[in-house]
């Protein structure tokens, strides 16, 4: 009897130790998990930070070269579902054909497959691209474009609530 009640009291001290060990595995796991998390909201709330900050300025030459290096935050100023259309072939000539592209993924062009919409500094150099742009009532049109070549786009940006957004982009590139 005795020996059974030593038996029991060992297996019960050992049921504690490996409750105490899956106790503090539990705490440090979840520690660390609340850790990464709170990582990952900060870089996301820094981001939108960034973003926030670029929406707000008023100079549109300044807007447009902060909204370019912004890279894939570059999605935190865009209105989605996204106006995006392109010039398709026909038999005769170019027809324009118009999607609504609720999420980047929806859109085939380069930028796009890399992760955002308008190319930085550095991406429109080795492109050789240019950039004009426009302001019309209350609308920001830019050009993008490569001399010479049928290479251009248009990429509208309106302000709400003191706030840049992209809109809508257009390829007019054949």
């Amino acid at each position: 009897m005795r020996q059974k009640q030593r038996n029991l009291d060992v297996l019960s001290a050992s049921m504690l130790d490996i409750g105490s060990f899956f106790g503090k595995f539990i705490k440090f796991n979840s520690f660390a998990f609340l850790l990464t998390l709170s990582y990952y909201f900060s870089a996301g709330a820094q981001a939108l930070a960034d973003a926030h900050a670029v929406c707000a300025i008023n100079d549109k030459d300044i807007f447009i070269s902060k909204f370019a290096e912004l890279g894939s935050d570059q999605l935190n100023l865009t209105h989605f579902p996204l106006h995006y259309s392109t010039l398709v072939p026909t038999e005769k000539d170019y027809e324009e054909k118009i999607t609504y592209a609720d999420s980047i993924k929806y859109l085939g062009f380069y930028y796009a497959r890399k992760g955002y919409l308008f190319p930085n500094k550095s991406d429109r150099k080795h492109s050789n691209l240019k950039i004009k742009s426009k302001y019309v009532r209350k609308i920001l049109r830019v050009e993008l474009y490569e001399n010479d070549t049928d290479n251009l786009s248009y990429y509208y940006f309106r302000k709400n609530n003191n706030c840049w957004s992209l809109y809508k982009i257009e390829s007019k590139s054949m």
